[in-house]
């Protein structure tokens, strides 16, 4: 079995995604990790991933559906500070954030 990988857990509260980066954690995943605050539940030692950050995991990830979630993302939190999510993008150096921020708006 692979370490790395999207893991779903589902049931009556949805479905939630896991991350696996095992051997892989980059500057960007550390940051994710450090700066998130908000939890699945109270006392929850999972925690949930900024968007900012979120967007540059997608970006590092690359291929067509990571593109279709930044996309969806951006569609979907219509008030996201997008000049937070530039800066995140351009501190790992991470391209392509622009022309999915032009198709969000088409869509």
């Amino acid at each position: 079995m692979d370490e790395r990988g999207v893991i779903d857990v589902s049931g009556s509260f949805g479905r939630v995604q896991i991350i696996s980066c095992a051997g892989r954690f980059l500057e960007v995943i550390e940051d994710a990790v450090r700066l998130s605050t908000l939890v699945v539940r109270e006392d929850s030692p999972p925690k949930i991933v900024p968007i900012p950050h979120l967007i540059a995991l997608k970006l590092y990830a690359g291929g067509h559906k990571s593109k279709a979630d930044i996309i969806e993302l951006l569609v979907r939190n219509p008030d996201l500070e997008l000049d937070e999510v530039r800066s995140v993008c351009a501190r790992y150096r991470l391209g392509g954030l622009e022309e999915l921020i032009t198709e969000s708006r088409s869509v």
